[in-house]
């Protein structure tokens, strides 16, 4: 039996997992990776926020050949049965991009 699901929710799921990532934590290598912020007297929740919208820009751009690098960079898009399956991409009748897992 196959799953079928729209790319535009792939993507979307994919976002929204990143901005959940944001409440944790930042654990020391976030620290460290934000040290050059603090060093130039930067707040580094600023720098940090301007790193999310980015890694979302780039998300959005991602177009539906990339399917297998949005699933392997958040796997969590995807039930877990579909990790392993073979992936089809296609349009819908509405121009939609369809993703298939079979």
């Amino acid at each position: 039996m196959s799953y079928v699901v729209k790319w535009d929710k792939l993507v979307r799921k994919a976002i929204e997992g990143l901005y959940q990532q944001k409440g944790s934590w930042w654990s020391d290598r976030d620290f460290l990776c934000l040290l050059p912020a603090i060093e130039a007297r930067r707040d580094p929740r600023d720098l940090r926020e301007e790193w999310y919208r980015a890694a979302e820009g780039i998300i959005r751009r991602w177009d539906v050949r990339r399917v297998k690098g949005l699933i392997k960079a958040f796997p969590f898009i995807v039930p877990k049965h579909c990790l392993d399956k073979k992936i089809t991409a296609f349009m819908d009748e509405s121009t939609d991009w369809m993703i298939e897992f079979e």
